[in-house]
Protein backbone atom coordinates (compact mmCIF):
# COMPACT_ATOMS: atom_id res chain seq x y z
CA UNK A 1 0.00 0.00 0.00
CA UNK A 2 1.35 3.32 -1.05
CA UNK A 3 1.20 6.12 1.52
CA UNK A 4 2.08 9.49 2.28
CA UNK A 5 2.80 11.63 5.70
CA UNK A 6 2.25 14.97 5.33
CA UNK A 7 2.61 17.98 7.00
CA UNK A 8 -0.70 19.74 6.04
CA UNK A 9 0.54 22.94 7.33
CA UNK A 10 3.79 24.65 9.46
CA UNK A 11 1.48 26.60 11.67
CA UNK A 12 0.77 25.69 15.22
CA UNK A 13 -0.99 27.02 18.24
CA UNK A 14 1.03 25.81 21.14
CA UNK A 15 5.12 25.39 21.24
CA UNK A 16 5.72 22.03 23.32
CA UNK A 17 8.87 20.94 24.75
CA UNK A 18 9.10 18.08 23.42
CA UNK A 19 8.12 19.21 19.27
CA UNK A 20 10.46 17.19 17.15
CA UNK A 21 8.95 19.97 14.11
CA UNK A 22 9.88 23.40 15.56
CA UNK A 23 13.54 23.87 14.45
CA UNK A 24 12.11 22.80 11.01
CA UNK A 25 8.94 25.00 10.95
CA UNK A 26 8.48 28.35 14.03
CA UNK A 27 12.00 29.66 13.83
CA UNK A 28 11.50 31.06 10.30
CA UNK A 29 9.25 32.16 7.34
CA UNK A 30 7.61 28.73 5.37
CA UNK A 31 5.97 28.80 2.49
CA UNK A 32 3.19 26.27 3.02
CA UNK A 33 1.31 24.82 -0.45
CA UNK A 34 -1.69 26.68 -1.05
CA UNK A 35 -4.73 24.78 -1.80
CA UNK A 36 -4.34 24.64 -6.05
CA UNK A 37 -0.98 23.35 -5.11
CA UNK A 38 -2.38 20.64 -2.59
CA UNK A 39 -4.88 19.71 -5.40
CA UNK A 40 -2.36 19.38 -7.95
CA UNK A 41 -0.59 16.93 -5.12
CA UNK A 42 -3.03 14.85 -4.88
CA UNK A 43 -3.99 14.29 -8.27
CA UNK A 44 -0.34 13.30 -8.38
CA UNK A 45 -1.24 10.90 -5.88
CA UNK A 46 -3.92 8.97 -7.20
CA UNK A 47 -1.94 8.62 -10.03
CA UNK A 48 0.28 6.80 -8.89
CA UNK A 49 -2.11 4.76 -6.84
CA UNK A 50 -1.51 6.18 -3.37
CA UNK A 51 -3.97 5.13 -1.38
CA UNK A 52 -2.87 6.59 2.60
CA UNK A 53 -2.41 10.20 3.53
CA UNK A 54 -1.59 10.08 7.14
CA UNK A 55 -2.03 14.27 8.12
CA UNK A 56 0.45 15.83 10.56
CA UNK A 57 1.60 19.76 11.16
CA UNK A 58 2.38 22.05 12.45
CA UNK A 59 -1.12 21.42 13.92
CA UNK A 60 -3.61 20.23 11.42
CA UNK A 61 -6.80 21.63 12.34
CA UNK A 62 -4.63 24.65 12.63
CA UNK A 63 -4.34 24.88 8.58
CA UNK A 64 -6.73 27.23 6.59
CA UNK A 65 -7.09 24.08 4.10
CA UNK A 66 -8.29 21.60 6.51
CA UNK A 67 -11.93 21.46 6.04
CA UNK A 68 -11.56 21.77 2.08
CA UNK A 69 -8.22 19.20 2.15
CA UNK A 70 -10.33 16.95 3.98
CA UNK A 71 -13.62 16.95 2.11
CA UNK A 72 -11.24 16.66 -0.89
CA UNK A 73 -9.40 13.59 0.28
CA UNK A 74 -12.80 11.83 0.94
CA UNK A 75 -13.79 12.70 -2.53
CA UNK A 76 -10.90 11.10 -3.89
CA UNK A 77 -11.48 7.65 -1.81
CA UNK A 78 -8.04 8.26 0.06
CA UNK A 79 -8.09 6.72 3.39
CA UNK A 80 -7.12 9.43 5.94
CA UNK A 81 -5.11 9.46 9.44
CA UNK A 82 -4.74 12.68 11.33
CA UNK A 83 -3.07 13.57 14.37
CA UNK A 84 -3.73 16.49 16.04
CA UNK A 85 -3.26 18.35 20.01
CA UNK A 86 -7.23 18.58 20.05
CA UNK A 87 -7.53 21.83 21.14
CA UNK A 88 -9.44 23.61 18.30
CA UNK A 89 -11.86 20.56 17.72
CA UNK A 90 -15.25 22.05 18.13
CA UNK A 91 -18.90 20.83 16.82
CA UNK A 92 -18.89 22.28 13.91
CA UNK A 93 -15.85 20.56 13.05
CA UNK A 94 -16.65 17.19 14.51
CA UNK A 95 -19.83 16.83 12.24
CA UNK A 96 -17.26 17.05 9.23
CA UNK A 97 -14.37 14.87 10.70
CA UNK A 98 -17.19 11.93 10.92
CA UNK A 99 -18.54 12.52 7.72
CA UNK A 100 -15.15 12.26 6.06
CA UNK A 101 -12.79 9.24 5.14
CA UNK A 102 -10.88 9.80 8.46
CA UNK A 103 -10.59 6.35 9.20
CA UNK A 104 -8.13 7.12 12.44
CA UNK A 105 -8.34 10.25 14.24
CA UNK A 106 -5.65 10.78 17.42
CA UNK A 107 -5.36 13.28 20.01
CA UNK A 108 -2.05 14.11 21.08
CA UNK A 109 -1.66 13.81 24.99
CA UNK A 110 0.77 13.20 27.07
CA UNK A 111 0.56 12.99 30.79
CA UNK A 112 -2.64 11.51 32.91
CA UNK A 113 -3.53 14.93 34.65
CA UNK A 114 -2.88 18.48 33.83
CA UNK A 115 0.37 18.53 35.98
CA UNK A 116 2.54 16.22 33.86
CA UNK A 117 0.62 16.76 30.27
CA UNK A 118 0.78 20.50 30.71
CA UNK A 119 4.25 20.29 31.99
CA UNK A 120 5.34 19.32 28.28
CA UNK A 121 2.53 20.89 25.88
CA UNK A 122 1.63 24.16 27.56
CA UNK A 123 -1.17 25.16 30.47
CA UNK A 124 -4.40 24.34 29.98
CA UNK A 125 -4.32 22.04 26.92
CA UNK A 126 -4.94 18.87 29.16
CA UNK A 127 -8.44 20.04 29.70
CA UNK A 128 -8.99 21.09 26.32
CA UNK A 129 -7.59 18.76 24.80
CA UNK A 130 -9.72 15.69 26.88
CA UNK A 131 -12.95 18.14 26.99
CA UNK A 132 -12.60 17.79 22.66
CA UNK A 133 -12.03 14.59 22.89
CA UNK A 134 -14.87 13.48 25.21
CA UNK A 135 -17.04 15.01 22.41
CA UNK A 136 -15.70 13.61 19.61
CA UNK A 137 -15.96 10.10 21.05
CA UNK A 138 -19.33 10.57 21.90
CA UNK A 139 -20.72 11.94 18.81
CA UNK A 140 -18.88 9.06 16.51
CA UNK A 141 -20.64 6.57 19.07
CA UNK A 142 -24.01 8.10 18.52
CA UNK A 143 -23.39 7.73 14.84
CA UNK A 144 -21.91 3.81 14.11
CA UNK A 145 -18.49 4.39 15.83
CA UNK A 146 -16.72 3.21 12.56
CA UNK A 147 -13.63 5.97 13.34
CA UNK A 148 -10.54 4.33 15.56
CA UNK A 149 -10.48 7.37 18.36
CA UNK A 150 -7.24 7.10 20.01
CA UNK A 151 -4.68 9.12 22.57
CA UNK A 152 -0.64 9.58 21.11
CA UNK A 153 1.03 9.42 23.66
CA UNK A 154 4.84 10.61 23.98
CA UNK A 155 6.71 8.87 27.11
CA UNK A 156 9.03 11.36 29.00
CA UNK A 157 9.94 11.55 32.49
CA UNK A 158 7.49 14.05 33.13
CA UNK A 159 4.30 11.27 33.00
CA UNK A 160 6.80 7.85 33.97
CA UNK A 161 5.83 8.08 37.46
CA UNK A 162 1.94 7.77 36.79
CA UNK A 163 2.24 5.86 33.96
CA UNK A 164 -0.43 3.81 34.81
CA UNK A 165 -2.70 6.60 34.92
CA UNK A 166 -3.39 6.89 30.93
CA UNK A 167 -4.85 3.80 31.29
CA UNK A 168 -7.40 5.01 33.99
CA UNK A 169 -7.34 8.48 31.27
CA UNK A 170 -8.57 6.11 28.70
CA UNK A 171 -10.95 4.39 30.59
CA UNK A 172 -12.88 7.59 31.86
CA UNK A 173 -12.83 9.01 28.02
CA UNK A 174 -13.86 5.52 26.78
CA UNK A 175 -10.76 5.77 24.79
CA UNK A 176 -9.63 2.28 22.77
CA UNK A 177 -6.82 3.18 21.18
CA UNK A 178 -3.37 3.96 22.92
CA UNK A 179 -0.61 4.67 20.49
CA UNK A 180 3.01 4.93 22.59
CA UNK A 181 6.07 6.71 20.94
CA UNK A 182 9.12 7.19 22.31
CA UNK A 183 11.00 10.70 22.70
CA UNK A 184 12.36 11.56 19.39
CA UNK A 185 16.03 13.73 19.95
CA UNK A 186 14.93 16.73 17.46
CA UNK A 187 13.54 20.23 17.15
CA UNK A 188 12.57 21.41 20.47
CA UNK A 189 13.53 18.33 21.98
CA UNK A 190 17.35 18.84 22.16
CA UNK A 191 19.99 19.55 24.46
CA UNK A 192 18.81 20.58 27.83
CA UNK A 193 14.81 19.85 26.99
CA UNK A 194 16.15 16.32 25.63
CA UNK A 195 17.93 15.69 29.10
CA UNK A 196 15.64 17.10 31.02
CA UNK A 197 12.49 15.09 29.79
CA UNK A 198 13.97 11.40 28.40
CA UNK A 199 14.08 8.48 29.92
CA UNK A 200 16.68 5.46 29.81
CA UNK A 201 15.38 2.36 27.28
CA UNK A 202 14.72 -0.20 29.80
CA UNK A 203 12.68 2.65 31.98
CA UNK A 204 10.45 3.18 29.16
CA UNK A 205 10.00 -0.68 28.11
CA UNK A 206 9.53 -1.47 32.12
CA UNK A 207 7.11 0.98 32.13
CA UNK A 208 5.10 0.13 29.28
CA UNK A 209 4.52 -3.49 31.06
CA UNK A 210 3.39 -1.76 33.63
CA UNK A 211 1.07 -0.64 32.33
CA UNK A 212 -0.09 -3.22 29.75
CA UNK A 213 -0.29 -5.57 32.95
CA UNK A 214 -2.43 -3.07 35.22
CA UNK A 215 -4.71 -2.53 31.59
CA UNK A 216 -5.30 -6.39 31.66
CA UNK A 217 -6.93 -5.52 35.30
CA UNK A 218 -8.18 -2.92 35.17
CA UNK A 219 -9.25 -1.95 31.27
CA UNK A 220 -8.81 -5.34 29.15
CA UNK A 221 -10.53 -3.74 25.90
CA UNK A 222 -8.24 -0.92 25.37
CA UNK A 223 -5.86 -1.41 22.40
CA UNK A 224 -2.10 -0.59 22.39
CA UNK A 225 -0.09 0.43 19.43
CA UNK A 226 3.61 0.91 20.60
CA UNK A 227 6.54 2.07 18.47
CA UNK A 228 9.05 -0.81 19.78
CA UNK A 229 11.16 -3.72 18.21
CA UNK A 230 8.79 -6.35 17.08
CA UNK A 231 10.82 -8.48 19.73
CA UNK A 232 9.35 -5.98 22.02
CA UNK A 233 5.55 -6.97 21.41
CA UNK A 234 6.06 -10.57 20.91
CA UNK A 235 7.17 -11.16 24.65
CA UNK A 236 4.72 -8.71 25.79
CA UNK A 237 1.65 -10.32 23.49
CA UNK A 238 3.16 -13.78 25.15
CA UNK A 239 2.51 -12.69 28.65
CA UNK A 240 -0.54 -10.78 28.72
CA UNK A 241 -3.87 -11.38 27.25
CA UNK A 242 -4.72 -7.88 25.80
CA UNK A 243 -4.24 -6.27 21.94
CA UNK A 244 -0.73 -4.91 21.23
CA UNK A 245 0.37 -4.60 18.06
CA UNK A 246 3.09 -2.59 16.20
CA UNK A 247 3.61 -0.19 13.84
CA UNK A 248 5.33 -1.43 10.49
CA UNK A 249 6.06 1.78 9.45
CA UNK A 250 8.35 1.78 12.67
CA UNK A 251 9.70 -1.77 12.86
CA UNK A 252 10.90 -1.58 9.17
CA UNK A 253 11.62 0.95 6.90
CA UNK A 254 8.88 2.78 5.86
CA UNK A 255 10.25 4.11 2.57
CA UNK A 256 11.05 0.82 1.40
CA UNK A 257 7.43 -0.36 2.33
CA UNK A 258 6.15 2.57 -0.04
CA UNK A 259 5.26 5.63 2.04
CA UNK A 260 6.59 8.90 1.71
CA UNK A 261 7.56 11.90 3.49
CA UNK A 262 6.11 15.43 2.20
CA UNK A 263 6.70 18.84 3.82
CA UNK A 264 4.46 21.81 4.60
CA UNK A 265 6.16 23.37 1.92
CA UNK A 266 6.57 20.41 -0.71
CA UNK A 267 9.52 19.11 -0.32
CA UNK A 268 9.25 15.45 -1.04
CA UNK A 269 11.85 12.98 1.41
CA UNK A 270 12.62 9.26 2.07
CA UNK A 271 11.33 10.15 5.84
CA UNK A 272 11.74 12.39 8.88
CA UNK A 273 15.00 11.44 9.58
CA UNK A 274 16.77 14.45 7.70
CA UNK A 275 15.42 16.14 10.84
CA UNK A 276 15.91 14.26 14.15
CA UNK A 277 19.67 15.02 15.23
CA UNK A 278 20.86 11.55 14.25
CA UNK A 279 19.71 12.74 10.68
CA UNK A 280 22.38 15.60 11.12
CA UNK A 281 24.94 13.78 11.54
CA UNK A 282 23.92 11.23 8.56
CA UNK A 283 24.12 14.52 6.40
CA UNK A 284 27.77 15.81 7.81
CA UNK A 285 29.18 12.42 7.00
CA UNK A 286 28.17 12.97 3.89
CA UNK A 287 25.40 10.17 3.97
CA UNK A 288 22.82 12.16 1.51
CA UNK A 289 21.59 16.19 1.79
CA UNK A 290 18.15 16.85 2.70
CA UNK A 291 18.58 19.99 1.47
CA UNK A 292 18.82 18.76 -2.45
CA UNK A 293 15.62 17.59 -1.90
CA UNK A 294 12.63 17.65 -4.79
CA UNK A 295 10.01 19.72 -4.37
CA UNK A 296 6.18 18.76 -5.55
CA UNK A 297 6.04 21.54 -7.17
CA UNK A 298 8.56 20.95 -9.85
CA UNK A 299 7.72 17.05 -9.90
CA UNK A 300 5.62 15.76 -12.64
CA UNK A 301 5.03 13.10 -11.16
CA UNK A 302 6.13 11.89 -7.60
CA UNK A 303 8.29 9.09 -8.86
CA UNK A 304 10.73 11.22 -10.57
CA UNK A 305 11.84 11.88 -6.63
CA UNK A 306 13.59 8.44 -6.82
CA UNK A 307 15.70 9.59 -9.69
CA UNK A 308 17.03 12.45 -7.62
CA UNK A 309 20.25 12.98 -6.27
CA UNK A 310 18.91 13.45 -2.94
CA UNK A 311 16.80 9.76 -2.94
CA UNK A 312 19.79 7.66 -4.79
CA UNK A 313 22.51 8.80 -1.73
CA UNK A 314 20.26 8.01 0.43
CA UNK A 315 19.31 4.40 -1.12
CA UNK A 316 23.06 3.91 -1.57
CA UNK A 317 24.28 4.98 2.04
CA UNK A 318 21.27 3.16 3.57
CA UNK A 319 22.48 0.09 1.40
CA UNK A 320 26.36 0.56 2.42
CA UNK A 321 25.43 0.84 6.26
CA UNK A 322 23.15 -2.45 5.96
CA UNK A 323 23.79 -4.95 8.15
CA UNK A 324 23.17 -8.96 8.15
CA UNK A 325 22.70 -9.06 11.74
CA UNK A 326 21.65 -6.13 14.14
CA UNK A 327 21.31 -8.30 17.29
CA UNK A 328 22.99 -11.64 18.28
CA UNK A 329 19.37 -13.27 18.43
CA UNK A 330 17.98 -11.42 14.91
CA UNK A 331 18.71 -15.53 13.04
CA UNK A 332 16.76 -16.61 15.60
CA UNK A 333 14.55 -14.12 16.15
CA UNK A 334 10.38 -15.25 15.55
CA UNK A 335 9.67 -11.48 14.20
CA UNK A 336 12.34 -11.09 12.34
CA UNK A 337 10.28 -10.59 8.95
CA UNK A 338 8.61 -7.40 10.60
CA UNK A 339 12.19 -5.78 11.48
CA UNK A 340 14.59 -3.86 9.92
CA UNK A 341 16.43 -1.38 11.94
CA UNK A 342 17.53 1.97 9.89
CA UNK A 343 21.36 1.22 9.26
CA UNK A 344 21.12 4.97 10.05
CA UNK A 345 20.19 4.96 13.39
CA UNK A 346 22.15 1.79 14.67
CA UNK A 347 24.53 2.93 17.02
CA UNK A 348 25.72 -0.94 17.92
CA UNK A 349 23.68 -2.28 20.02
CA UNK A 350 19.41 -2.69 19.87
CA UNK A 351 18.56 -2.05 23.72
CA UNK A 352 14.84 -3.29 23.03
CA UNK A 353 16.09 -6.28 21.75
CA UNK A 354 18.53 -7.40 24.84
CA UNK A 355 15.45 -6.10 27.02
CA UNK A 356 13.11 -7.88 25.32
CA UNK A 357 14.89 -11.83 25.00
CA UNK A 358 15.70 -11.02 28.55
CA UNK A 359 12.51 -11.04 30.20
CA UNK A 360 11.20 -13.58 27.58
CA UNK A 361 13.94 -15.93 28.96
CA UNK A 362 12.92 -14.98 32.62
CA UNK A 363 9.35 -15.51 31.38
CA UNK A 364 10.15 -19.04 30.10
CA UNK A 365 11.51 -19.93 33.61
CA UNK A 366 8.36 -19.17 35.40
CA UNK A 367 5.33 -19.55 33.18
CA UNK A 368 4.96 -23.33 33.82
CA UNK A 369 3.70 -22.97 37.18
CA UNK A 370 0.78 -20.69 35.82
CA UNK A 371 -2.65 -22.85 36.33
CA UNK A 372 -5.20 -23.52 34.64
CA UNK A 373 -7.65 -21.94 36.80
CA UNK A 374 -10.78 -22.19 34.88
CA UNK A 375 -11.79 -24.19 31.83
CA UNK A 376 -15.49 -23.34 30.32
CA UNK A 377 -17.07 -26.74 29.93
CA UNK A 378 -18.25 -26.15 26.47
CA UNK A 379 -18.11 -27.82 22.63
CA UNK A 380 -15.88 -25.12 21.14
CA UNK A 381 -15.58 -26.76 17.37
CA UNK A 382 -18.75 -24.38 16.43
CA UNK A 383 -16.13 -21.76 17.54
CA UNK A 384 -12.67 -23.02 16.32
CA UNK A 385 -11.86 -24.48 12.91
CA UNK A 386 -8.34 -25.42 13.99
CA UNK A 387 -7.76 -29.02 14.97
CA UNK A 388 -4.38 -28.07 16.81
CA UNK A 389 -6.26 -25.91 18.40
CA UNK A 390 -8.97 -28.29 19.57
CA UNK A 391 -6.35 -30.51 20.73
CA UNK A 392 -4.88 -28.37 22.76
CA UNK A 393 -8.01 -27.28 24.44
CA UNK A 394 -9.23 -31.08 25.08
CA UNK A 395 -6.02 -31.37 26.98
CA UNK A 396 -6.11 -28.75 29.39
CA UNK A 397 -7.71 -29.27 32.92
CA UNK A 398 -8.63 -26.83 35.72
CA UNK A 399 -6.14 -27.00 38.18
CA UNK A 400 -3.02 -27.57 35.96
CA UNK A 401 -0.32 -25.69 35.91
CA UNK A 402 1.10 -24.94 32.13
CA UNK A 403 3.69 -27.27 32.16
CA UNK A 404 1.89 -30.25 32.97
CA UNK A 405 -0.91 -29.00 30.51
CA UNK A 406 1.65 -28.94 27.82
CA UNK A 407 2.96 -32.33 28.76
CA UNK A 408 -0.36 -33.56 28.66
CA UNK A 409 -1.06 -32.11 25.08
CA UNK A 410 1.85 -33.83 23.98
CA UNK A 411 1.10 -36.69 25.19
CA UNK A 412 -2.64 -36.01 23.27
CA UNK A 413 -1.30 -34.83 20.11
CA UNK A 414 1.03 -36.17 17.38
CA UNK A 415 1.54 -32.31 15.87
CA UNK A 416 4.71 -30.25 16.75
CA UNK A 417 3.55 -27.23 18.91
CA UNK A 418 6.49 -25.60 20.77
CA UNK A 419 5.99 -24.54 24.76
CA UNK A 420 5.82 -20.77 23.50
CA UNK A 421 3.20 -21.40 20.25
CA UNK A 422 1.12 -23.41 23.27
CA UNK A 423 1.01 -20.19 25.20
CA UNK A 424 0.07 -18.30 22.44
CA UNK A 425 -2.81 -20.52 21.84
CA UNK A 426 -4.19 -20.34 25.43
CA UNK A 427 -3.71 -16.94 25.08
CA UNK A 428 -5.77 -16.96 21.93
CA UNK A 429 -8.45 -19.13 24.45
CA UNK A 430 -7.98 -16.65 27.21
CA UNK A 431 -9.41 -13.85 25.03
CA UNK A 432 -12.65 -15.39 23.75
CA UNK A 433 -13.55 -16.07 27.96
CA UNK A 434 -12.84 -19.99 27.39
CA UNK A 435 -9.89 -20.37 29.94
CA UNK A 436 -9.05 -18.56 32.89
CA UNK A 437 -4.96 -18.12 33.43
CA UNK A 438 -3.66 -18.09 37.24
CA UNK A 439 -0.56 -15.41 36.92
CA UNK A 440 -0.08 -14.92 41.06
CA UNK A 441 3.31 -16.64 40.66
CA UNK A 442 4.99 -14.71 38.45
Amino acid sequence: MRSIVWDITSKCNLRCKHCYNAEKYFNHEVEDLNLSEIKKMFIKLKKENYTKVNILGGEPLFSDHFIAVIELLTEMDFDIMVTSNGILLNSDLIEIILLSNISTFLVSIDGSDSFSNDLVRGNGSFVKATNNLKELISKNEYRDGKMNIGIAFTITKSSINNITGMVDLCKKLNVSNLFVTPLMEAGNAVNDNFNSLKTTSNEILDSIEKMIKYSQQNYPSLSFLIDARPSVIYYLKKKYPINLGYTIGFTRCSFLDGQLYVHSTGEVHPCGLHSLEIGKESQKKGYFNANEAPNIRNLVAFRDAFSSKYFSNFLSSMSLLEKKSYHEMCLKCPVKSDCYPCPFQYKGTMYECDWAFLKLGEFEKTVGDWLINKKINIDISKYVEDENYLEVFSSLAEGANLDDSYNNYRIFSDRELSFLDFIDVLIYFEKRFLIKIGREKV
